[in-house]
């Protein structure tokens, strides 16, 4: 047995904003707004928390280095001298030149790296196919893009056993045999047959242009079979003999074998 693994590279997933919450590059894109943000507070930060000798300043420097490895910035750090006046209490005397003092901060220069960017996004837009199917398979080639649309076309066959695997239905059964509970899958797989044809027979007659009106008014132009079931909970069955009604024909015959029998009667009589 072969294994291969075809590398498959979404040009529609890459572009498209905003993401699908929990896909790959939905958390890439999160990633790059929380780097932001952490590279927004490191500048607050060490700017608001100046030193007072430059070795110390160094130091936190080559810290501050070892510490950032953003993947979507570029941050260009240096330490920057600051000369201002030296805080003294009450009011200074008049004509004295205030005193200085030489303060040491860390300069964070901030720049979005776009090629990061956009090598993340195309790496986030691909994935990987693991299949056994061989090169040539019932008599066709079968390269990336053919594997890609026969698992593309996997997902219409596992929706419809979405209810034979649901615990509602699976969950127990009230048979005892193996041969019978055989037979109850069968019911269901014929179940689901019944309700794909169903299902299919009334797509056939729907069009954009003249859409399905659905539960809350909504338009439906490939509606599944529950959303067809749902248009049906609302109307009521009635038997025509609960409702009063006779068919015209069964009502001739009824009143013409009647007036048989009454003319028989009076015959005899």
């Amino acid at each position: 047995m072969t294994i291969s693994f075809p590398l498959i590279h979404s040009a529609r997933l890459e572009p498209k904003m905003p993401f699908r919450p929990f896909s790959i590059i939905y958390l890439t894109a999160e990633e790059r707004i929380k780097e932001a943000e952490l590279l927004r507070e490191e500048q607050v930060r060490w700017e608001r928390h100046p030193f007072f000798y430059r070795e110390d300043a160094k130091r936190a420097l080559a810290s501050l280095k070892a510490s950032l490895r953003p993947r979507f910035h570029r941050v260009e750090a240096a330490v920057e001298e600051i000369v201002r006046p030296k805080k003294r209490r009450g009011r200074p005397k008049k004509g004295v030149e205030p005193e200085t003092e030489t303060l040491y901060t860390l300069r964070l220069n901030v720049e979005f790296n776009q090629q990061a960017w956009e090598q993340a996004r195309r790496r986030a837009s691909r994935f990987v196919l693991v299949t056994t199917v061989p090169k040539e398979w019932k008599g066709q080639q079968m390269d990336a893009q053919e594997i890609l649309k026969l698992y593309k076309g996997q997902i219409s066959v596992e929706m419809n056993f979405v209810f034979l695997k649901d615990p509602f239905f699976m969950d127990e059964i009230y048979v005892k045999k193996p041969e019978r509970v055989a037979v109850l899958g069968y019911l269901f797989l014929l179940a689901l047959a019944l309700y794909r044809v169903f299902q299919r027979r009334v797509r056939q007659f729907i069009t954009p242009e003249r859409p399905l009106k659905g539960a809350g008014g909504r338009k439906l132009t490939r509606p599944t079979g529950q959303a067809i079931f749902q248009l049906f909970e609302y109307v009521k069955v009635v038997p025509p003999q609960a409702a009063g009604w006779t068919h015209p024909t069964r009502a001739r015959k009824t009143a013409h074998l009647r007036a048989t029998k009454d003319s028989a009667r009076i015959g005899h009589g």
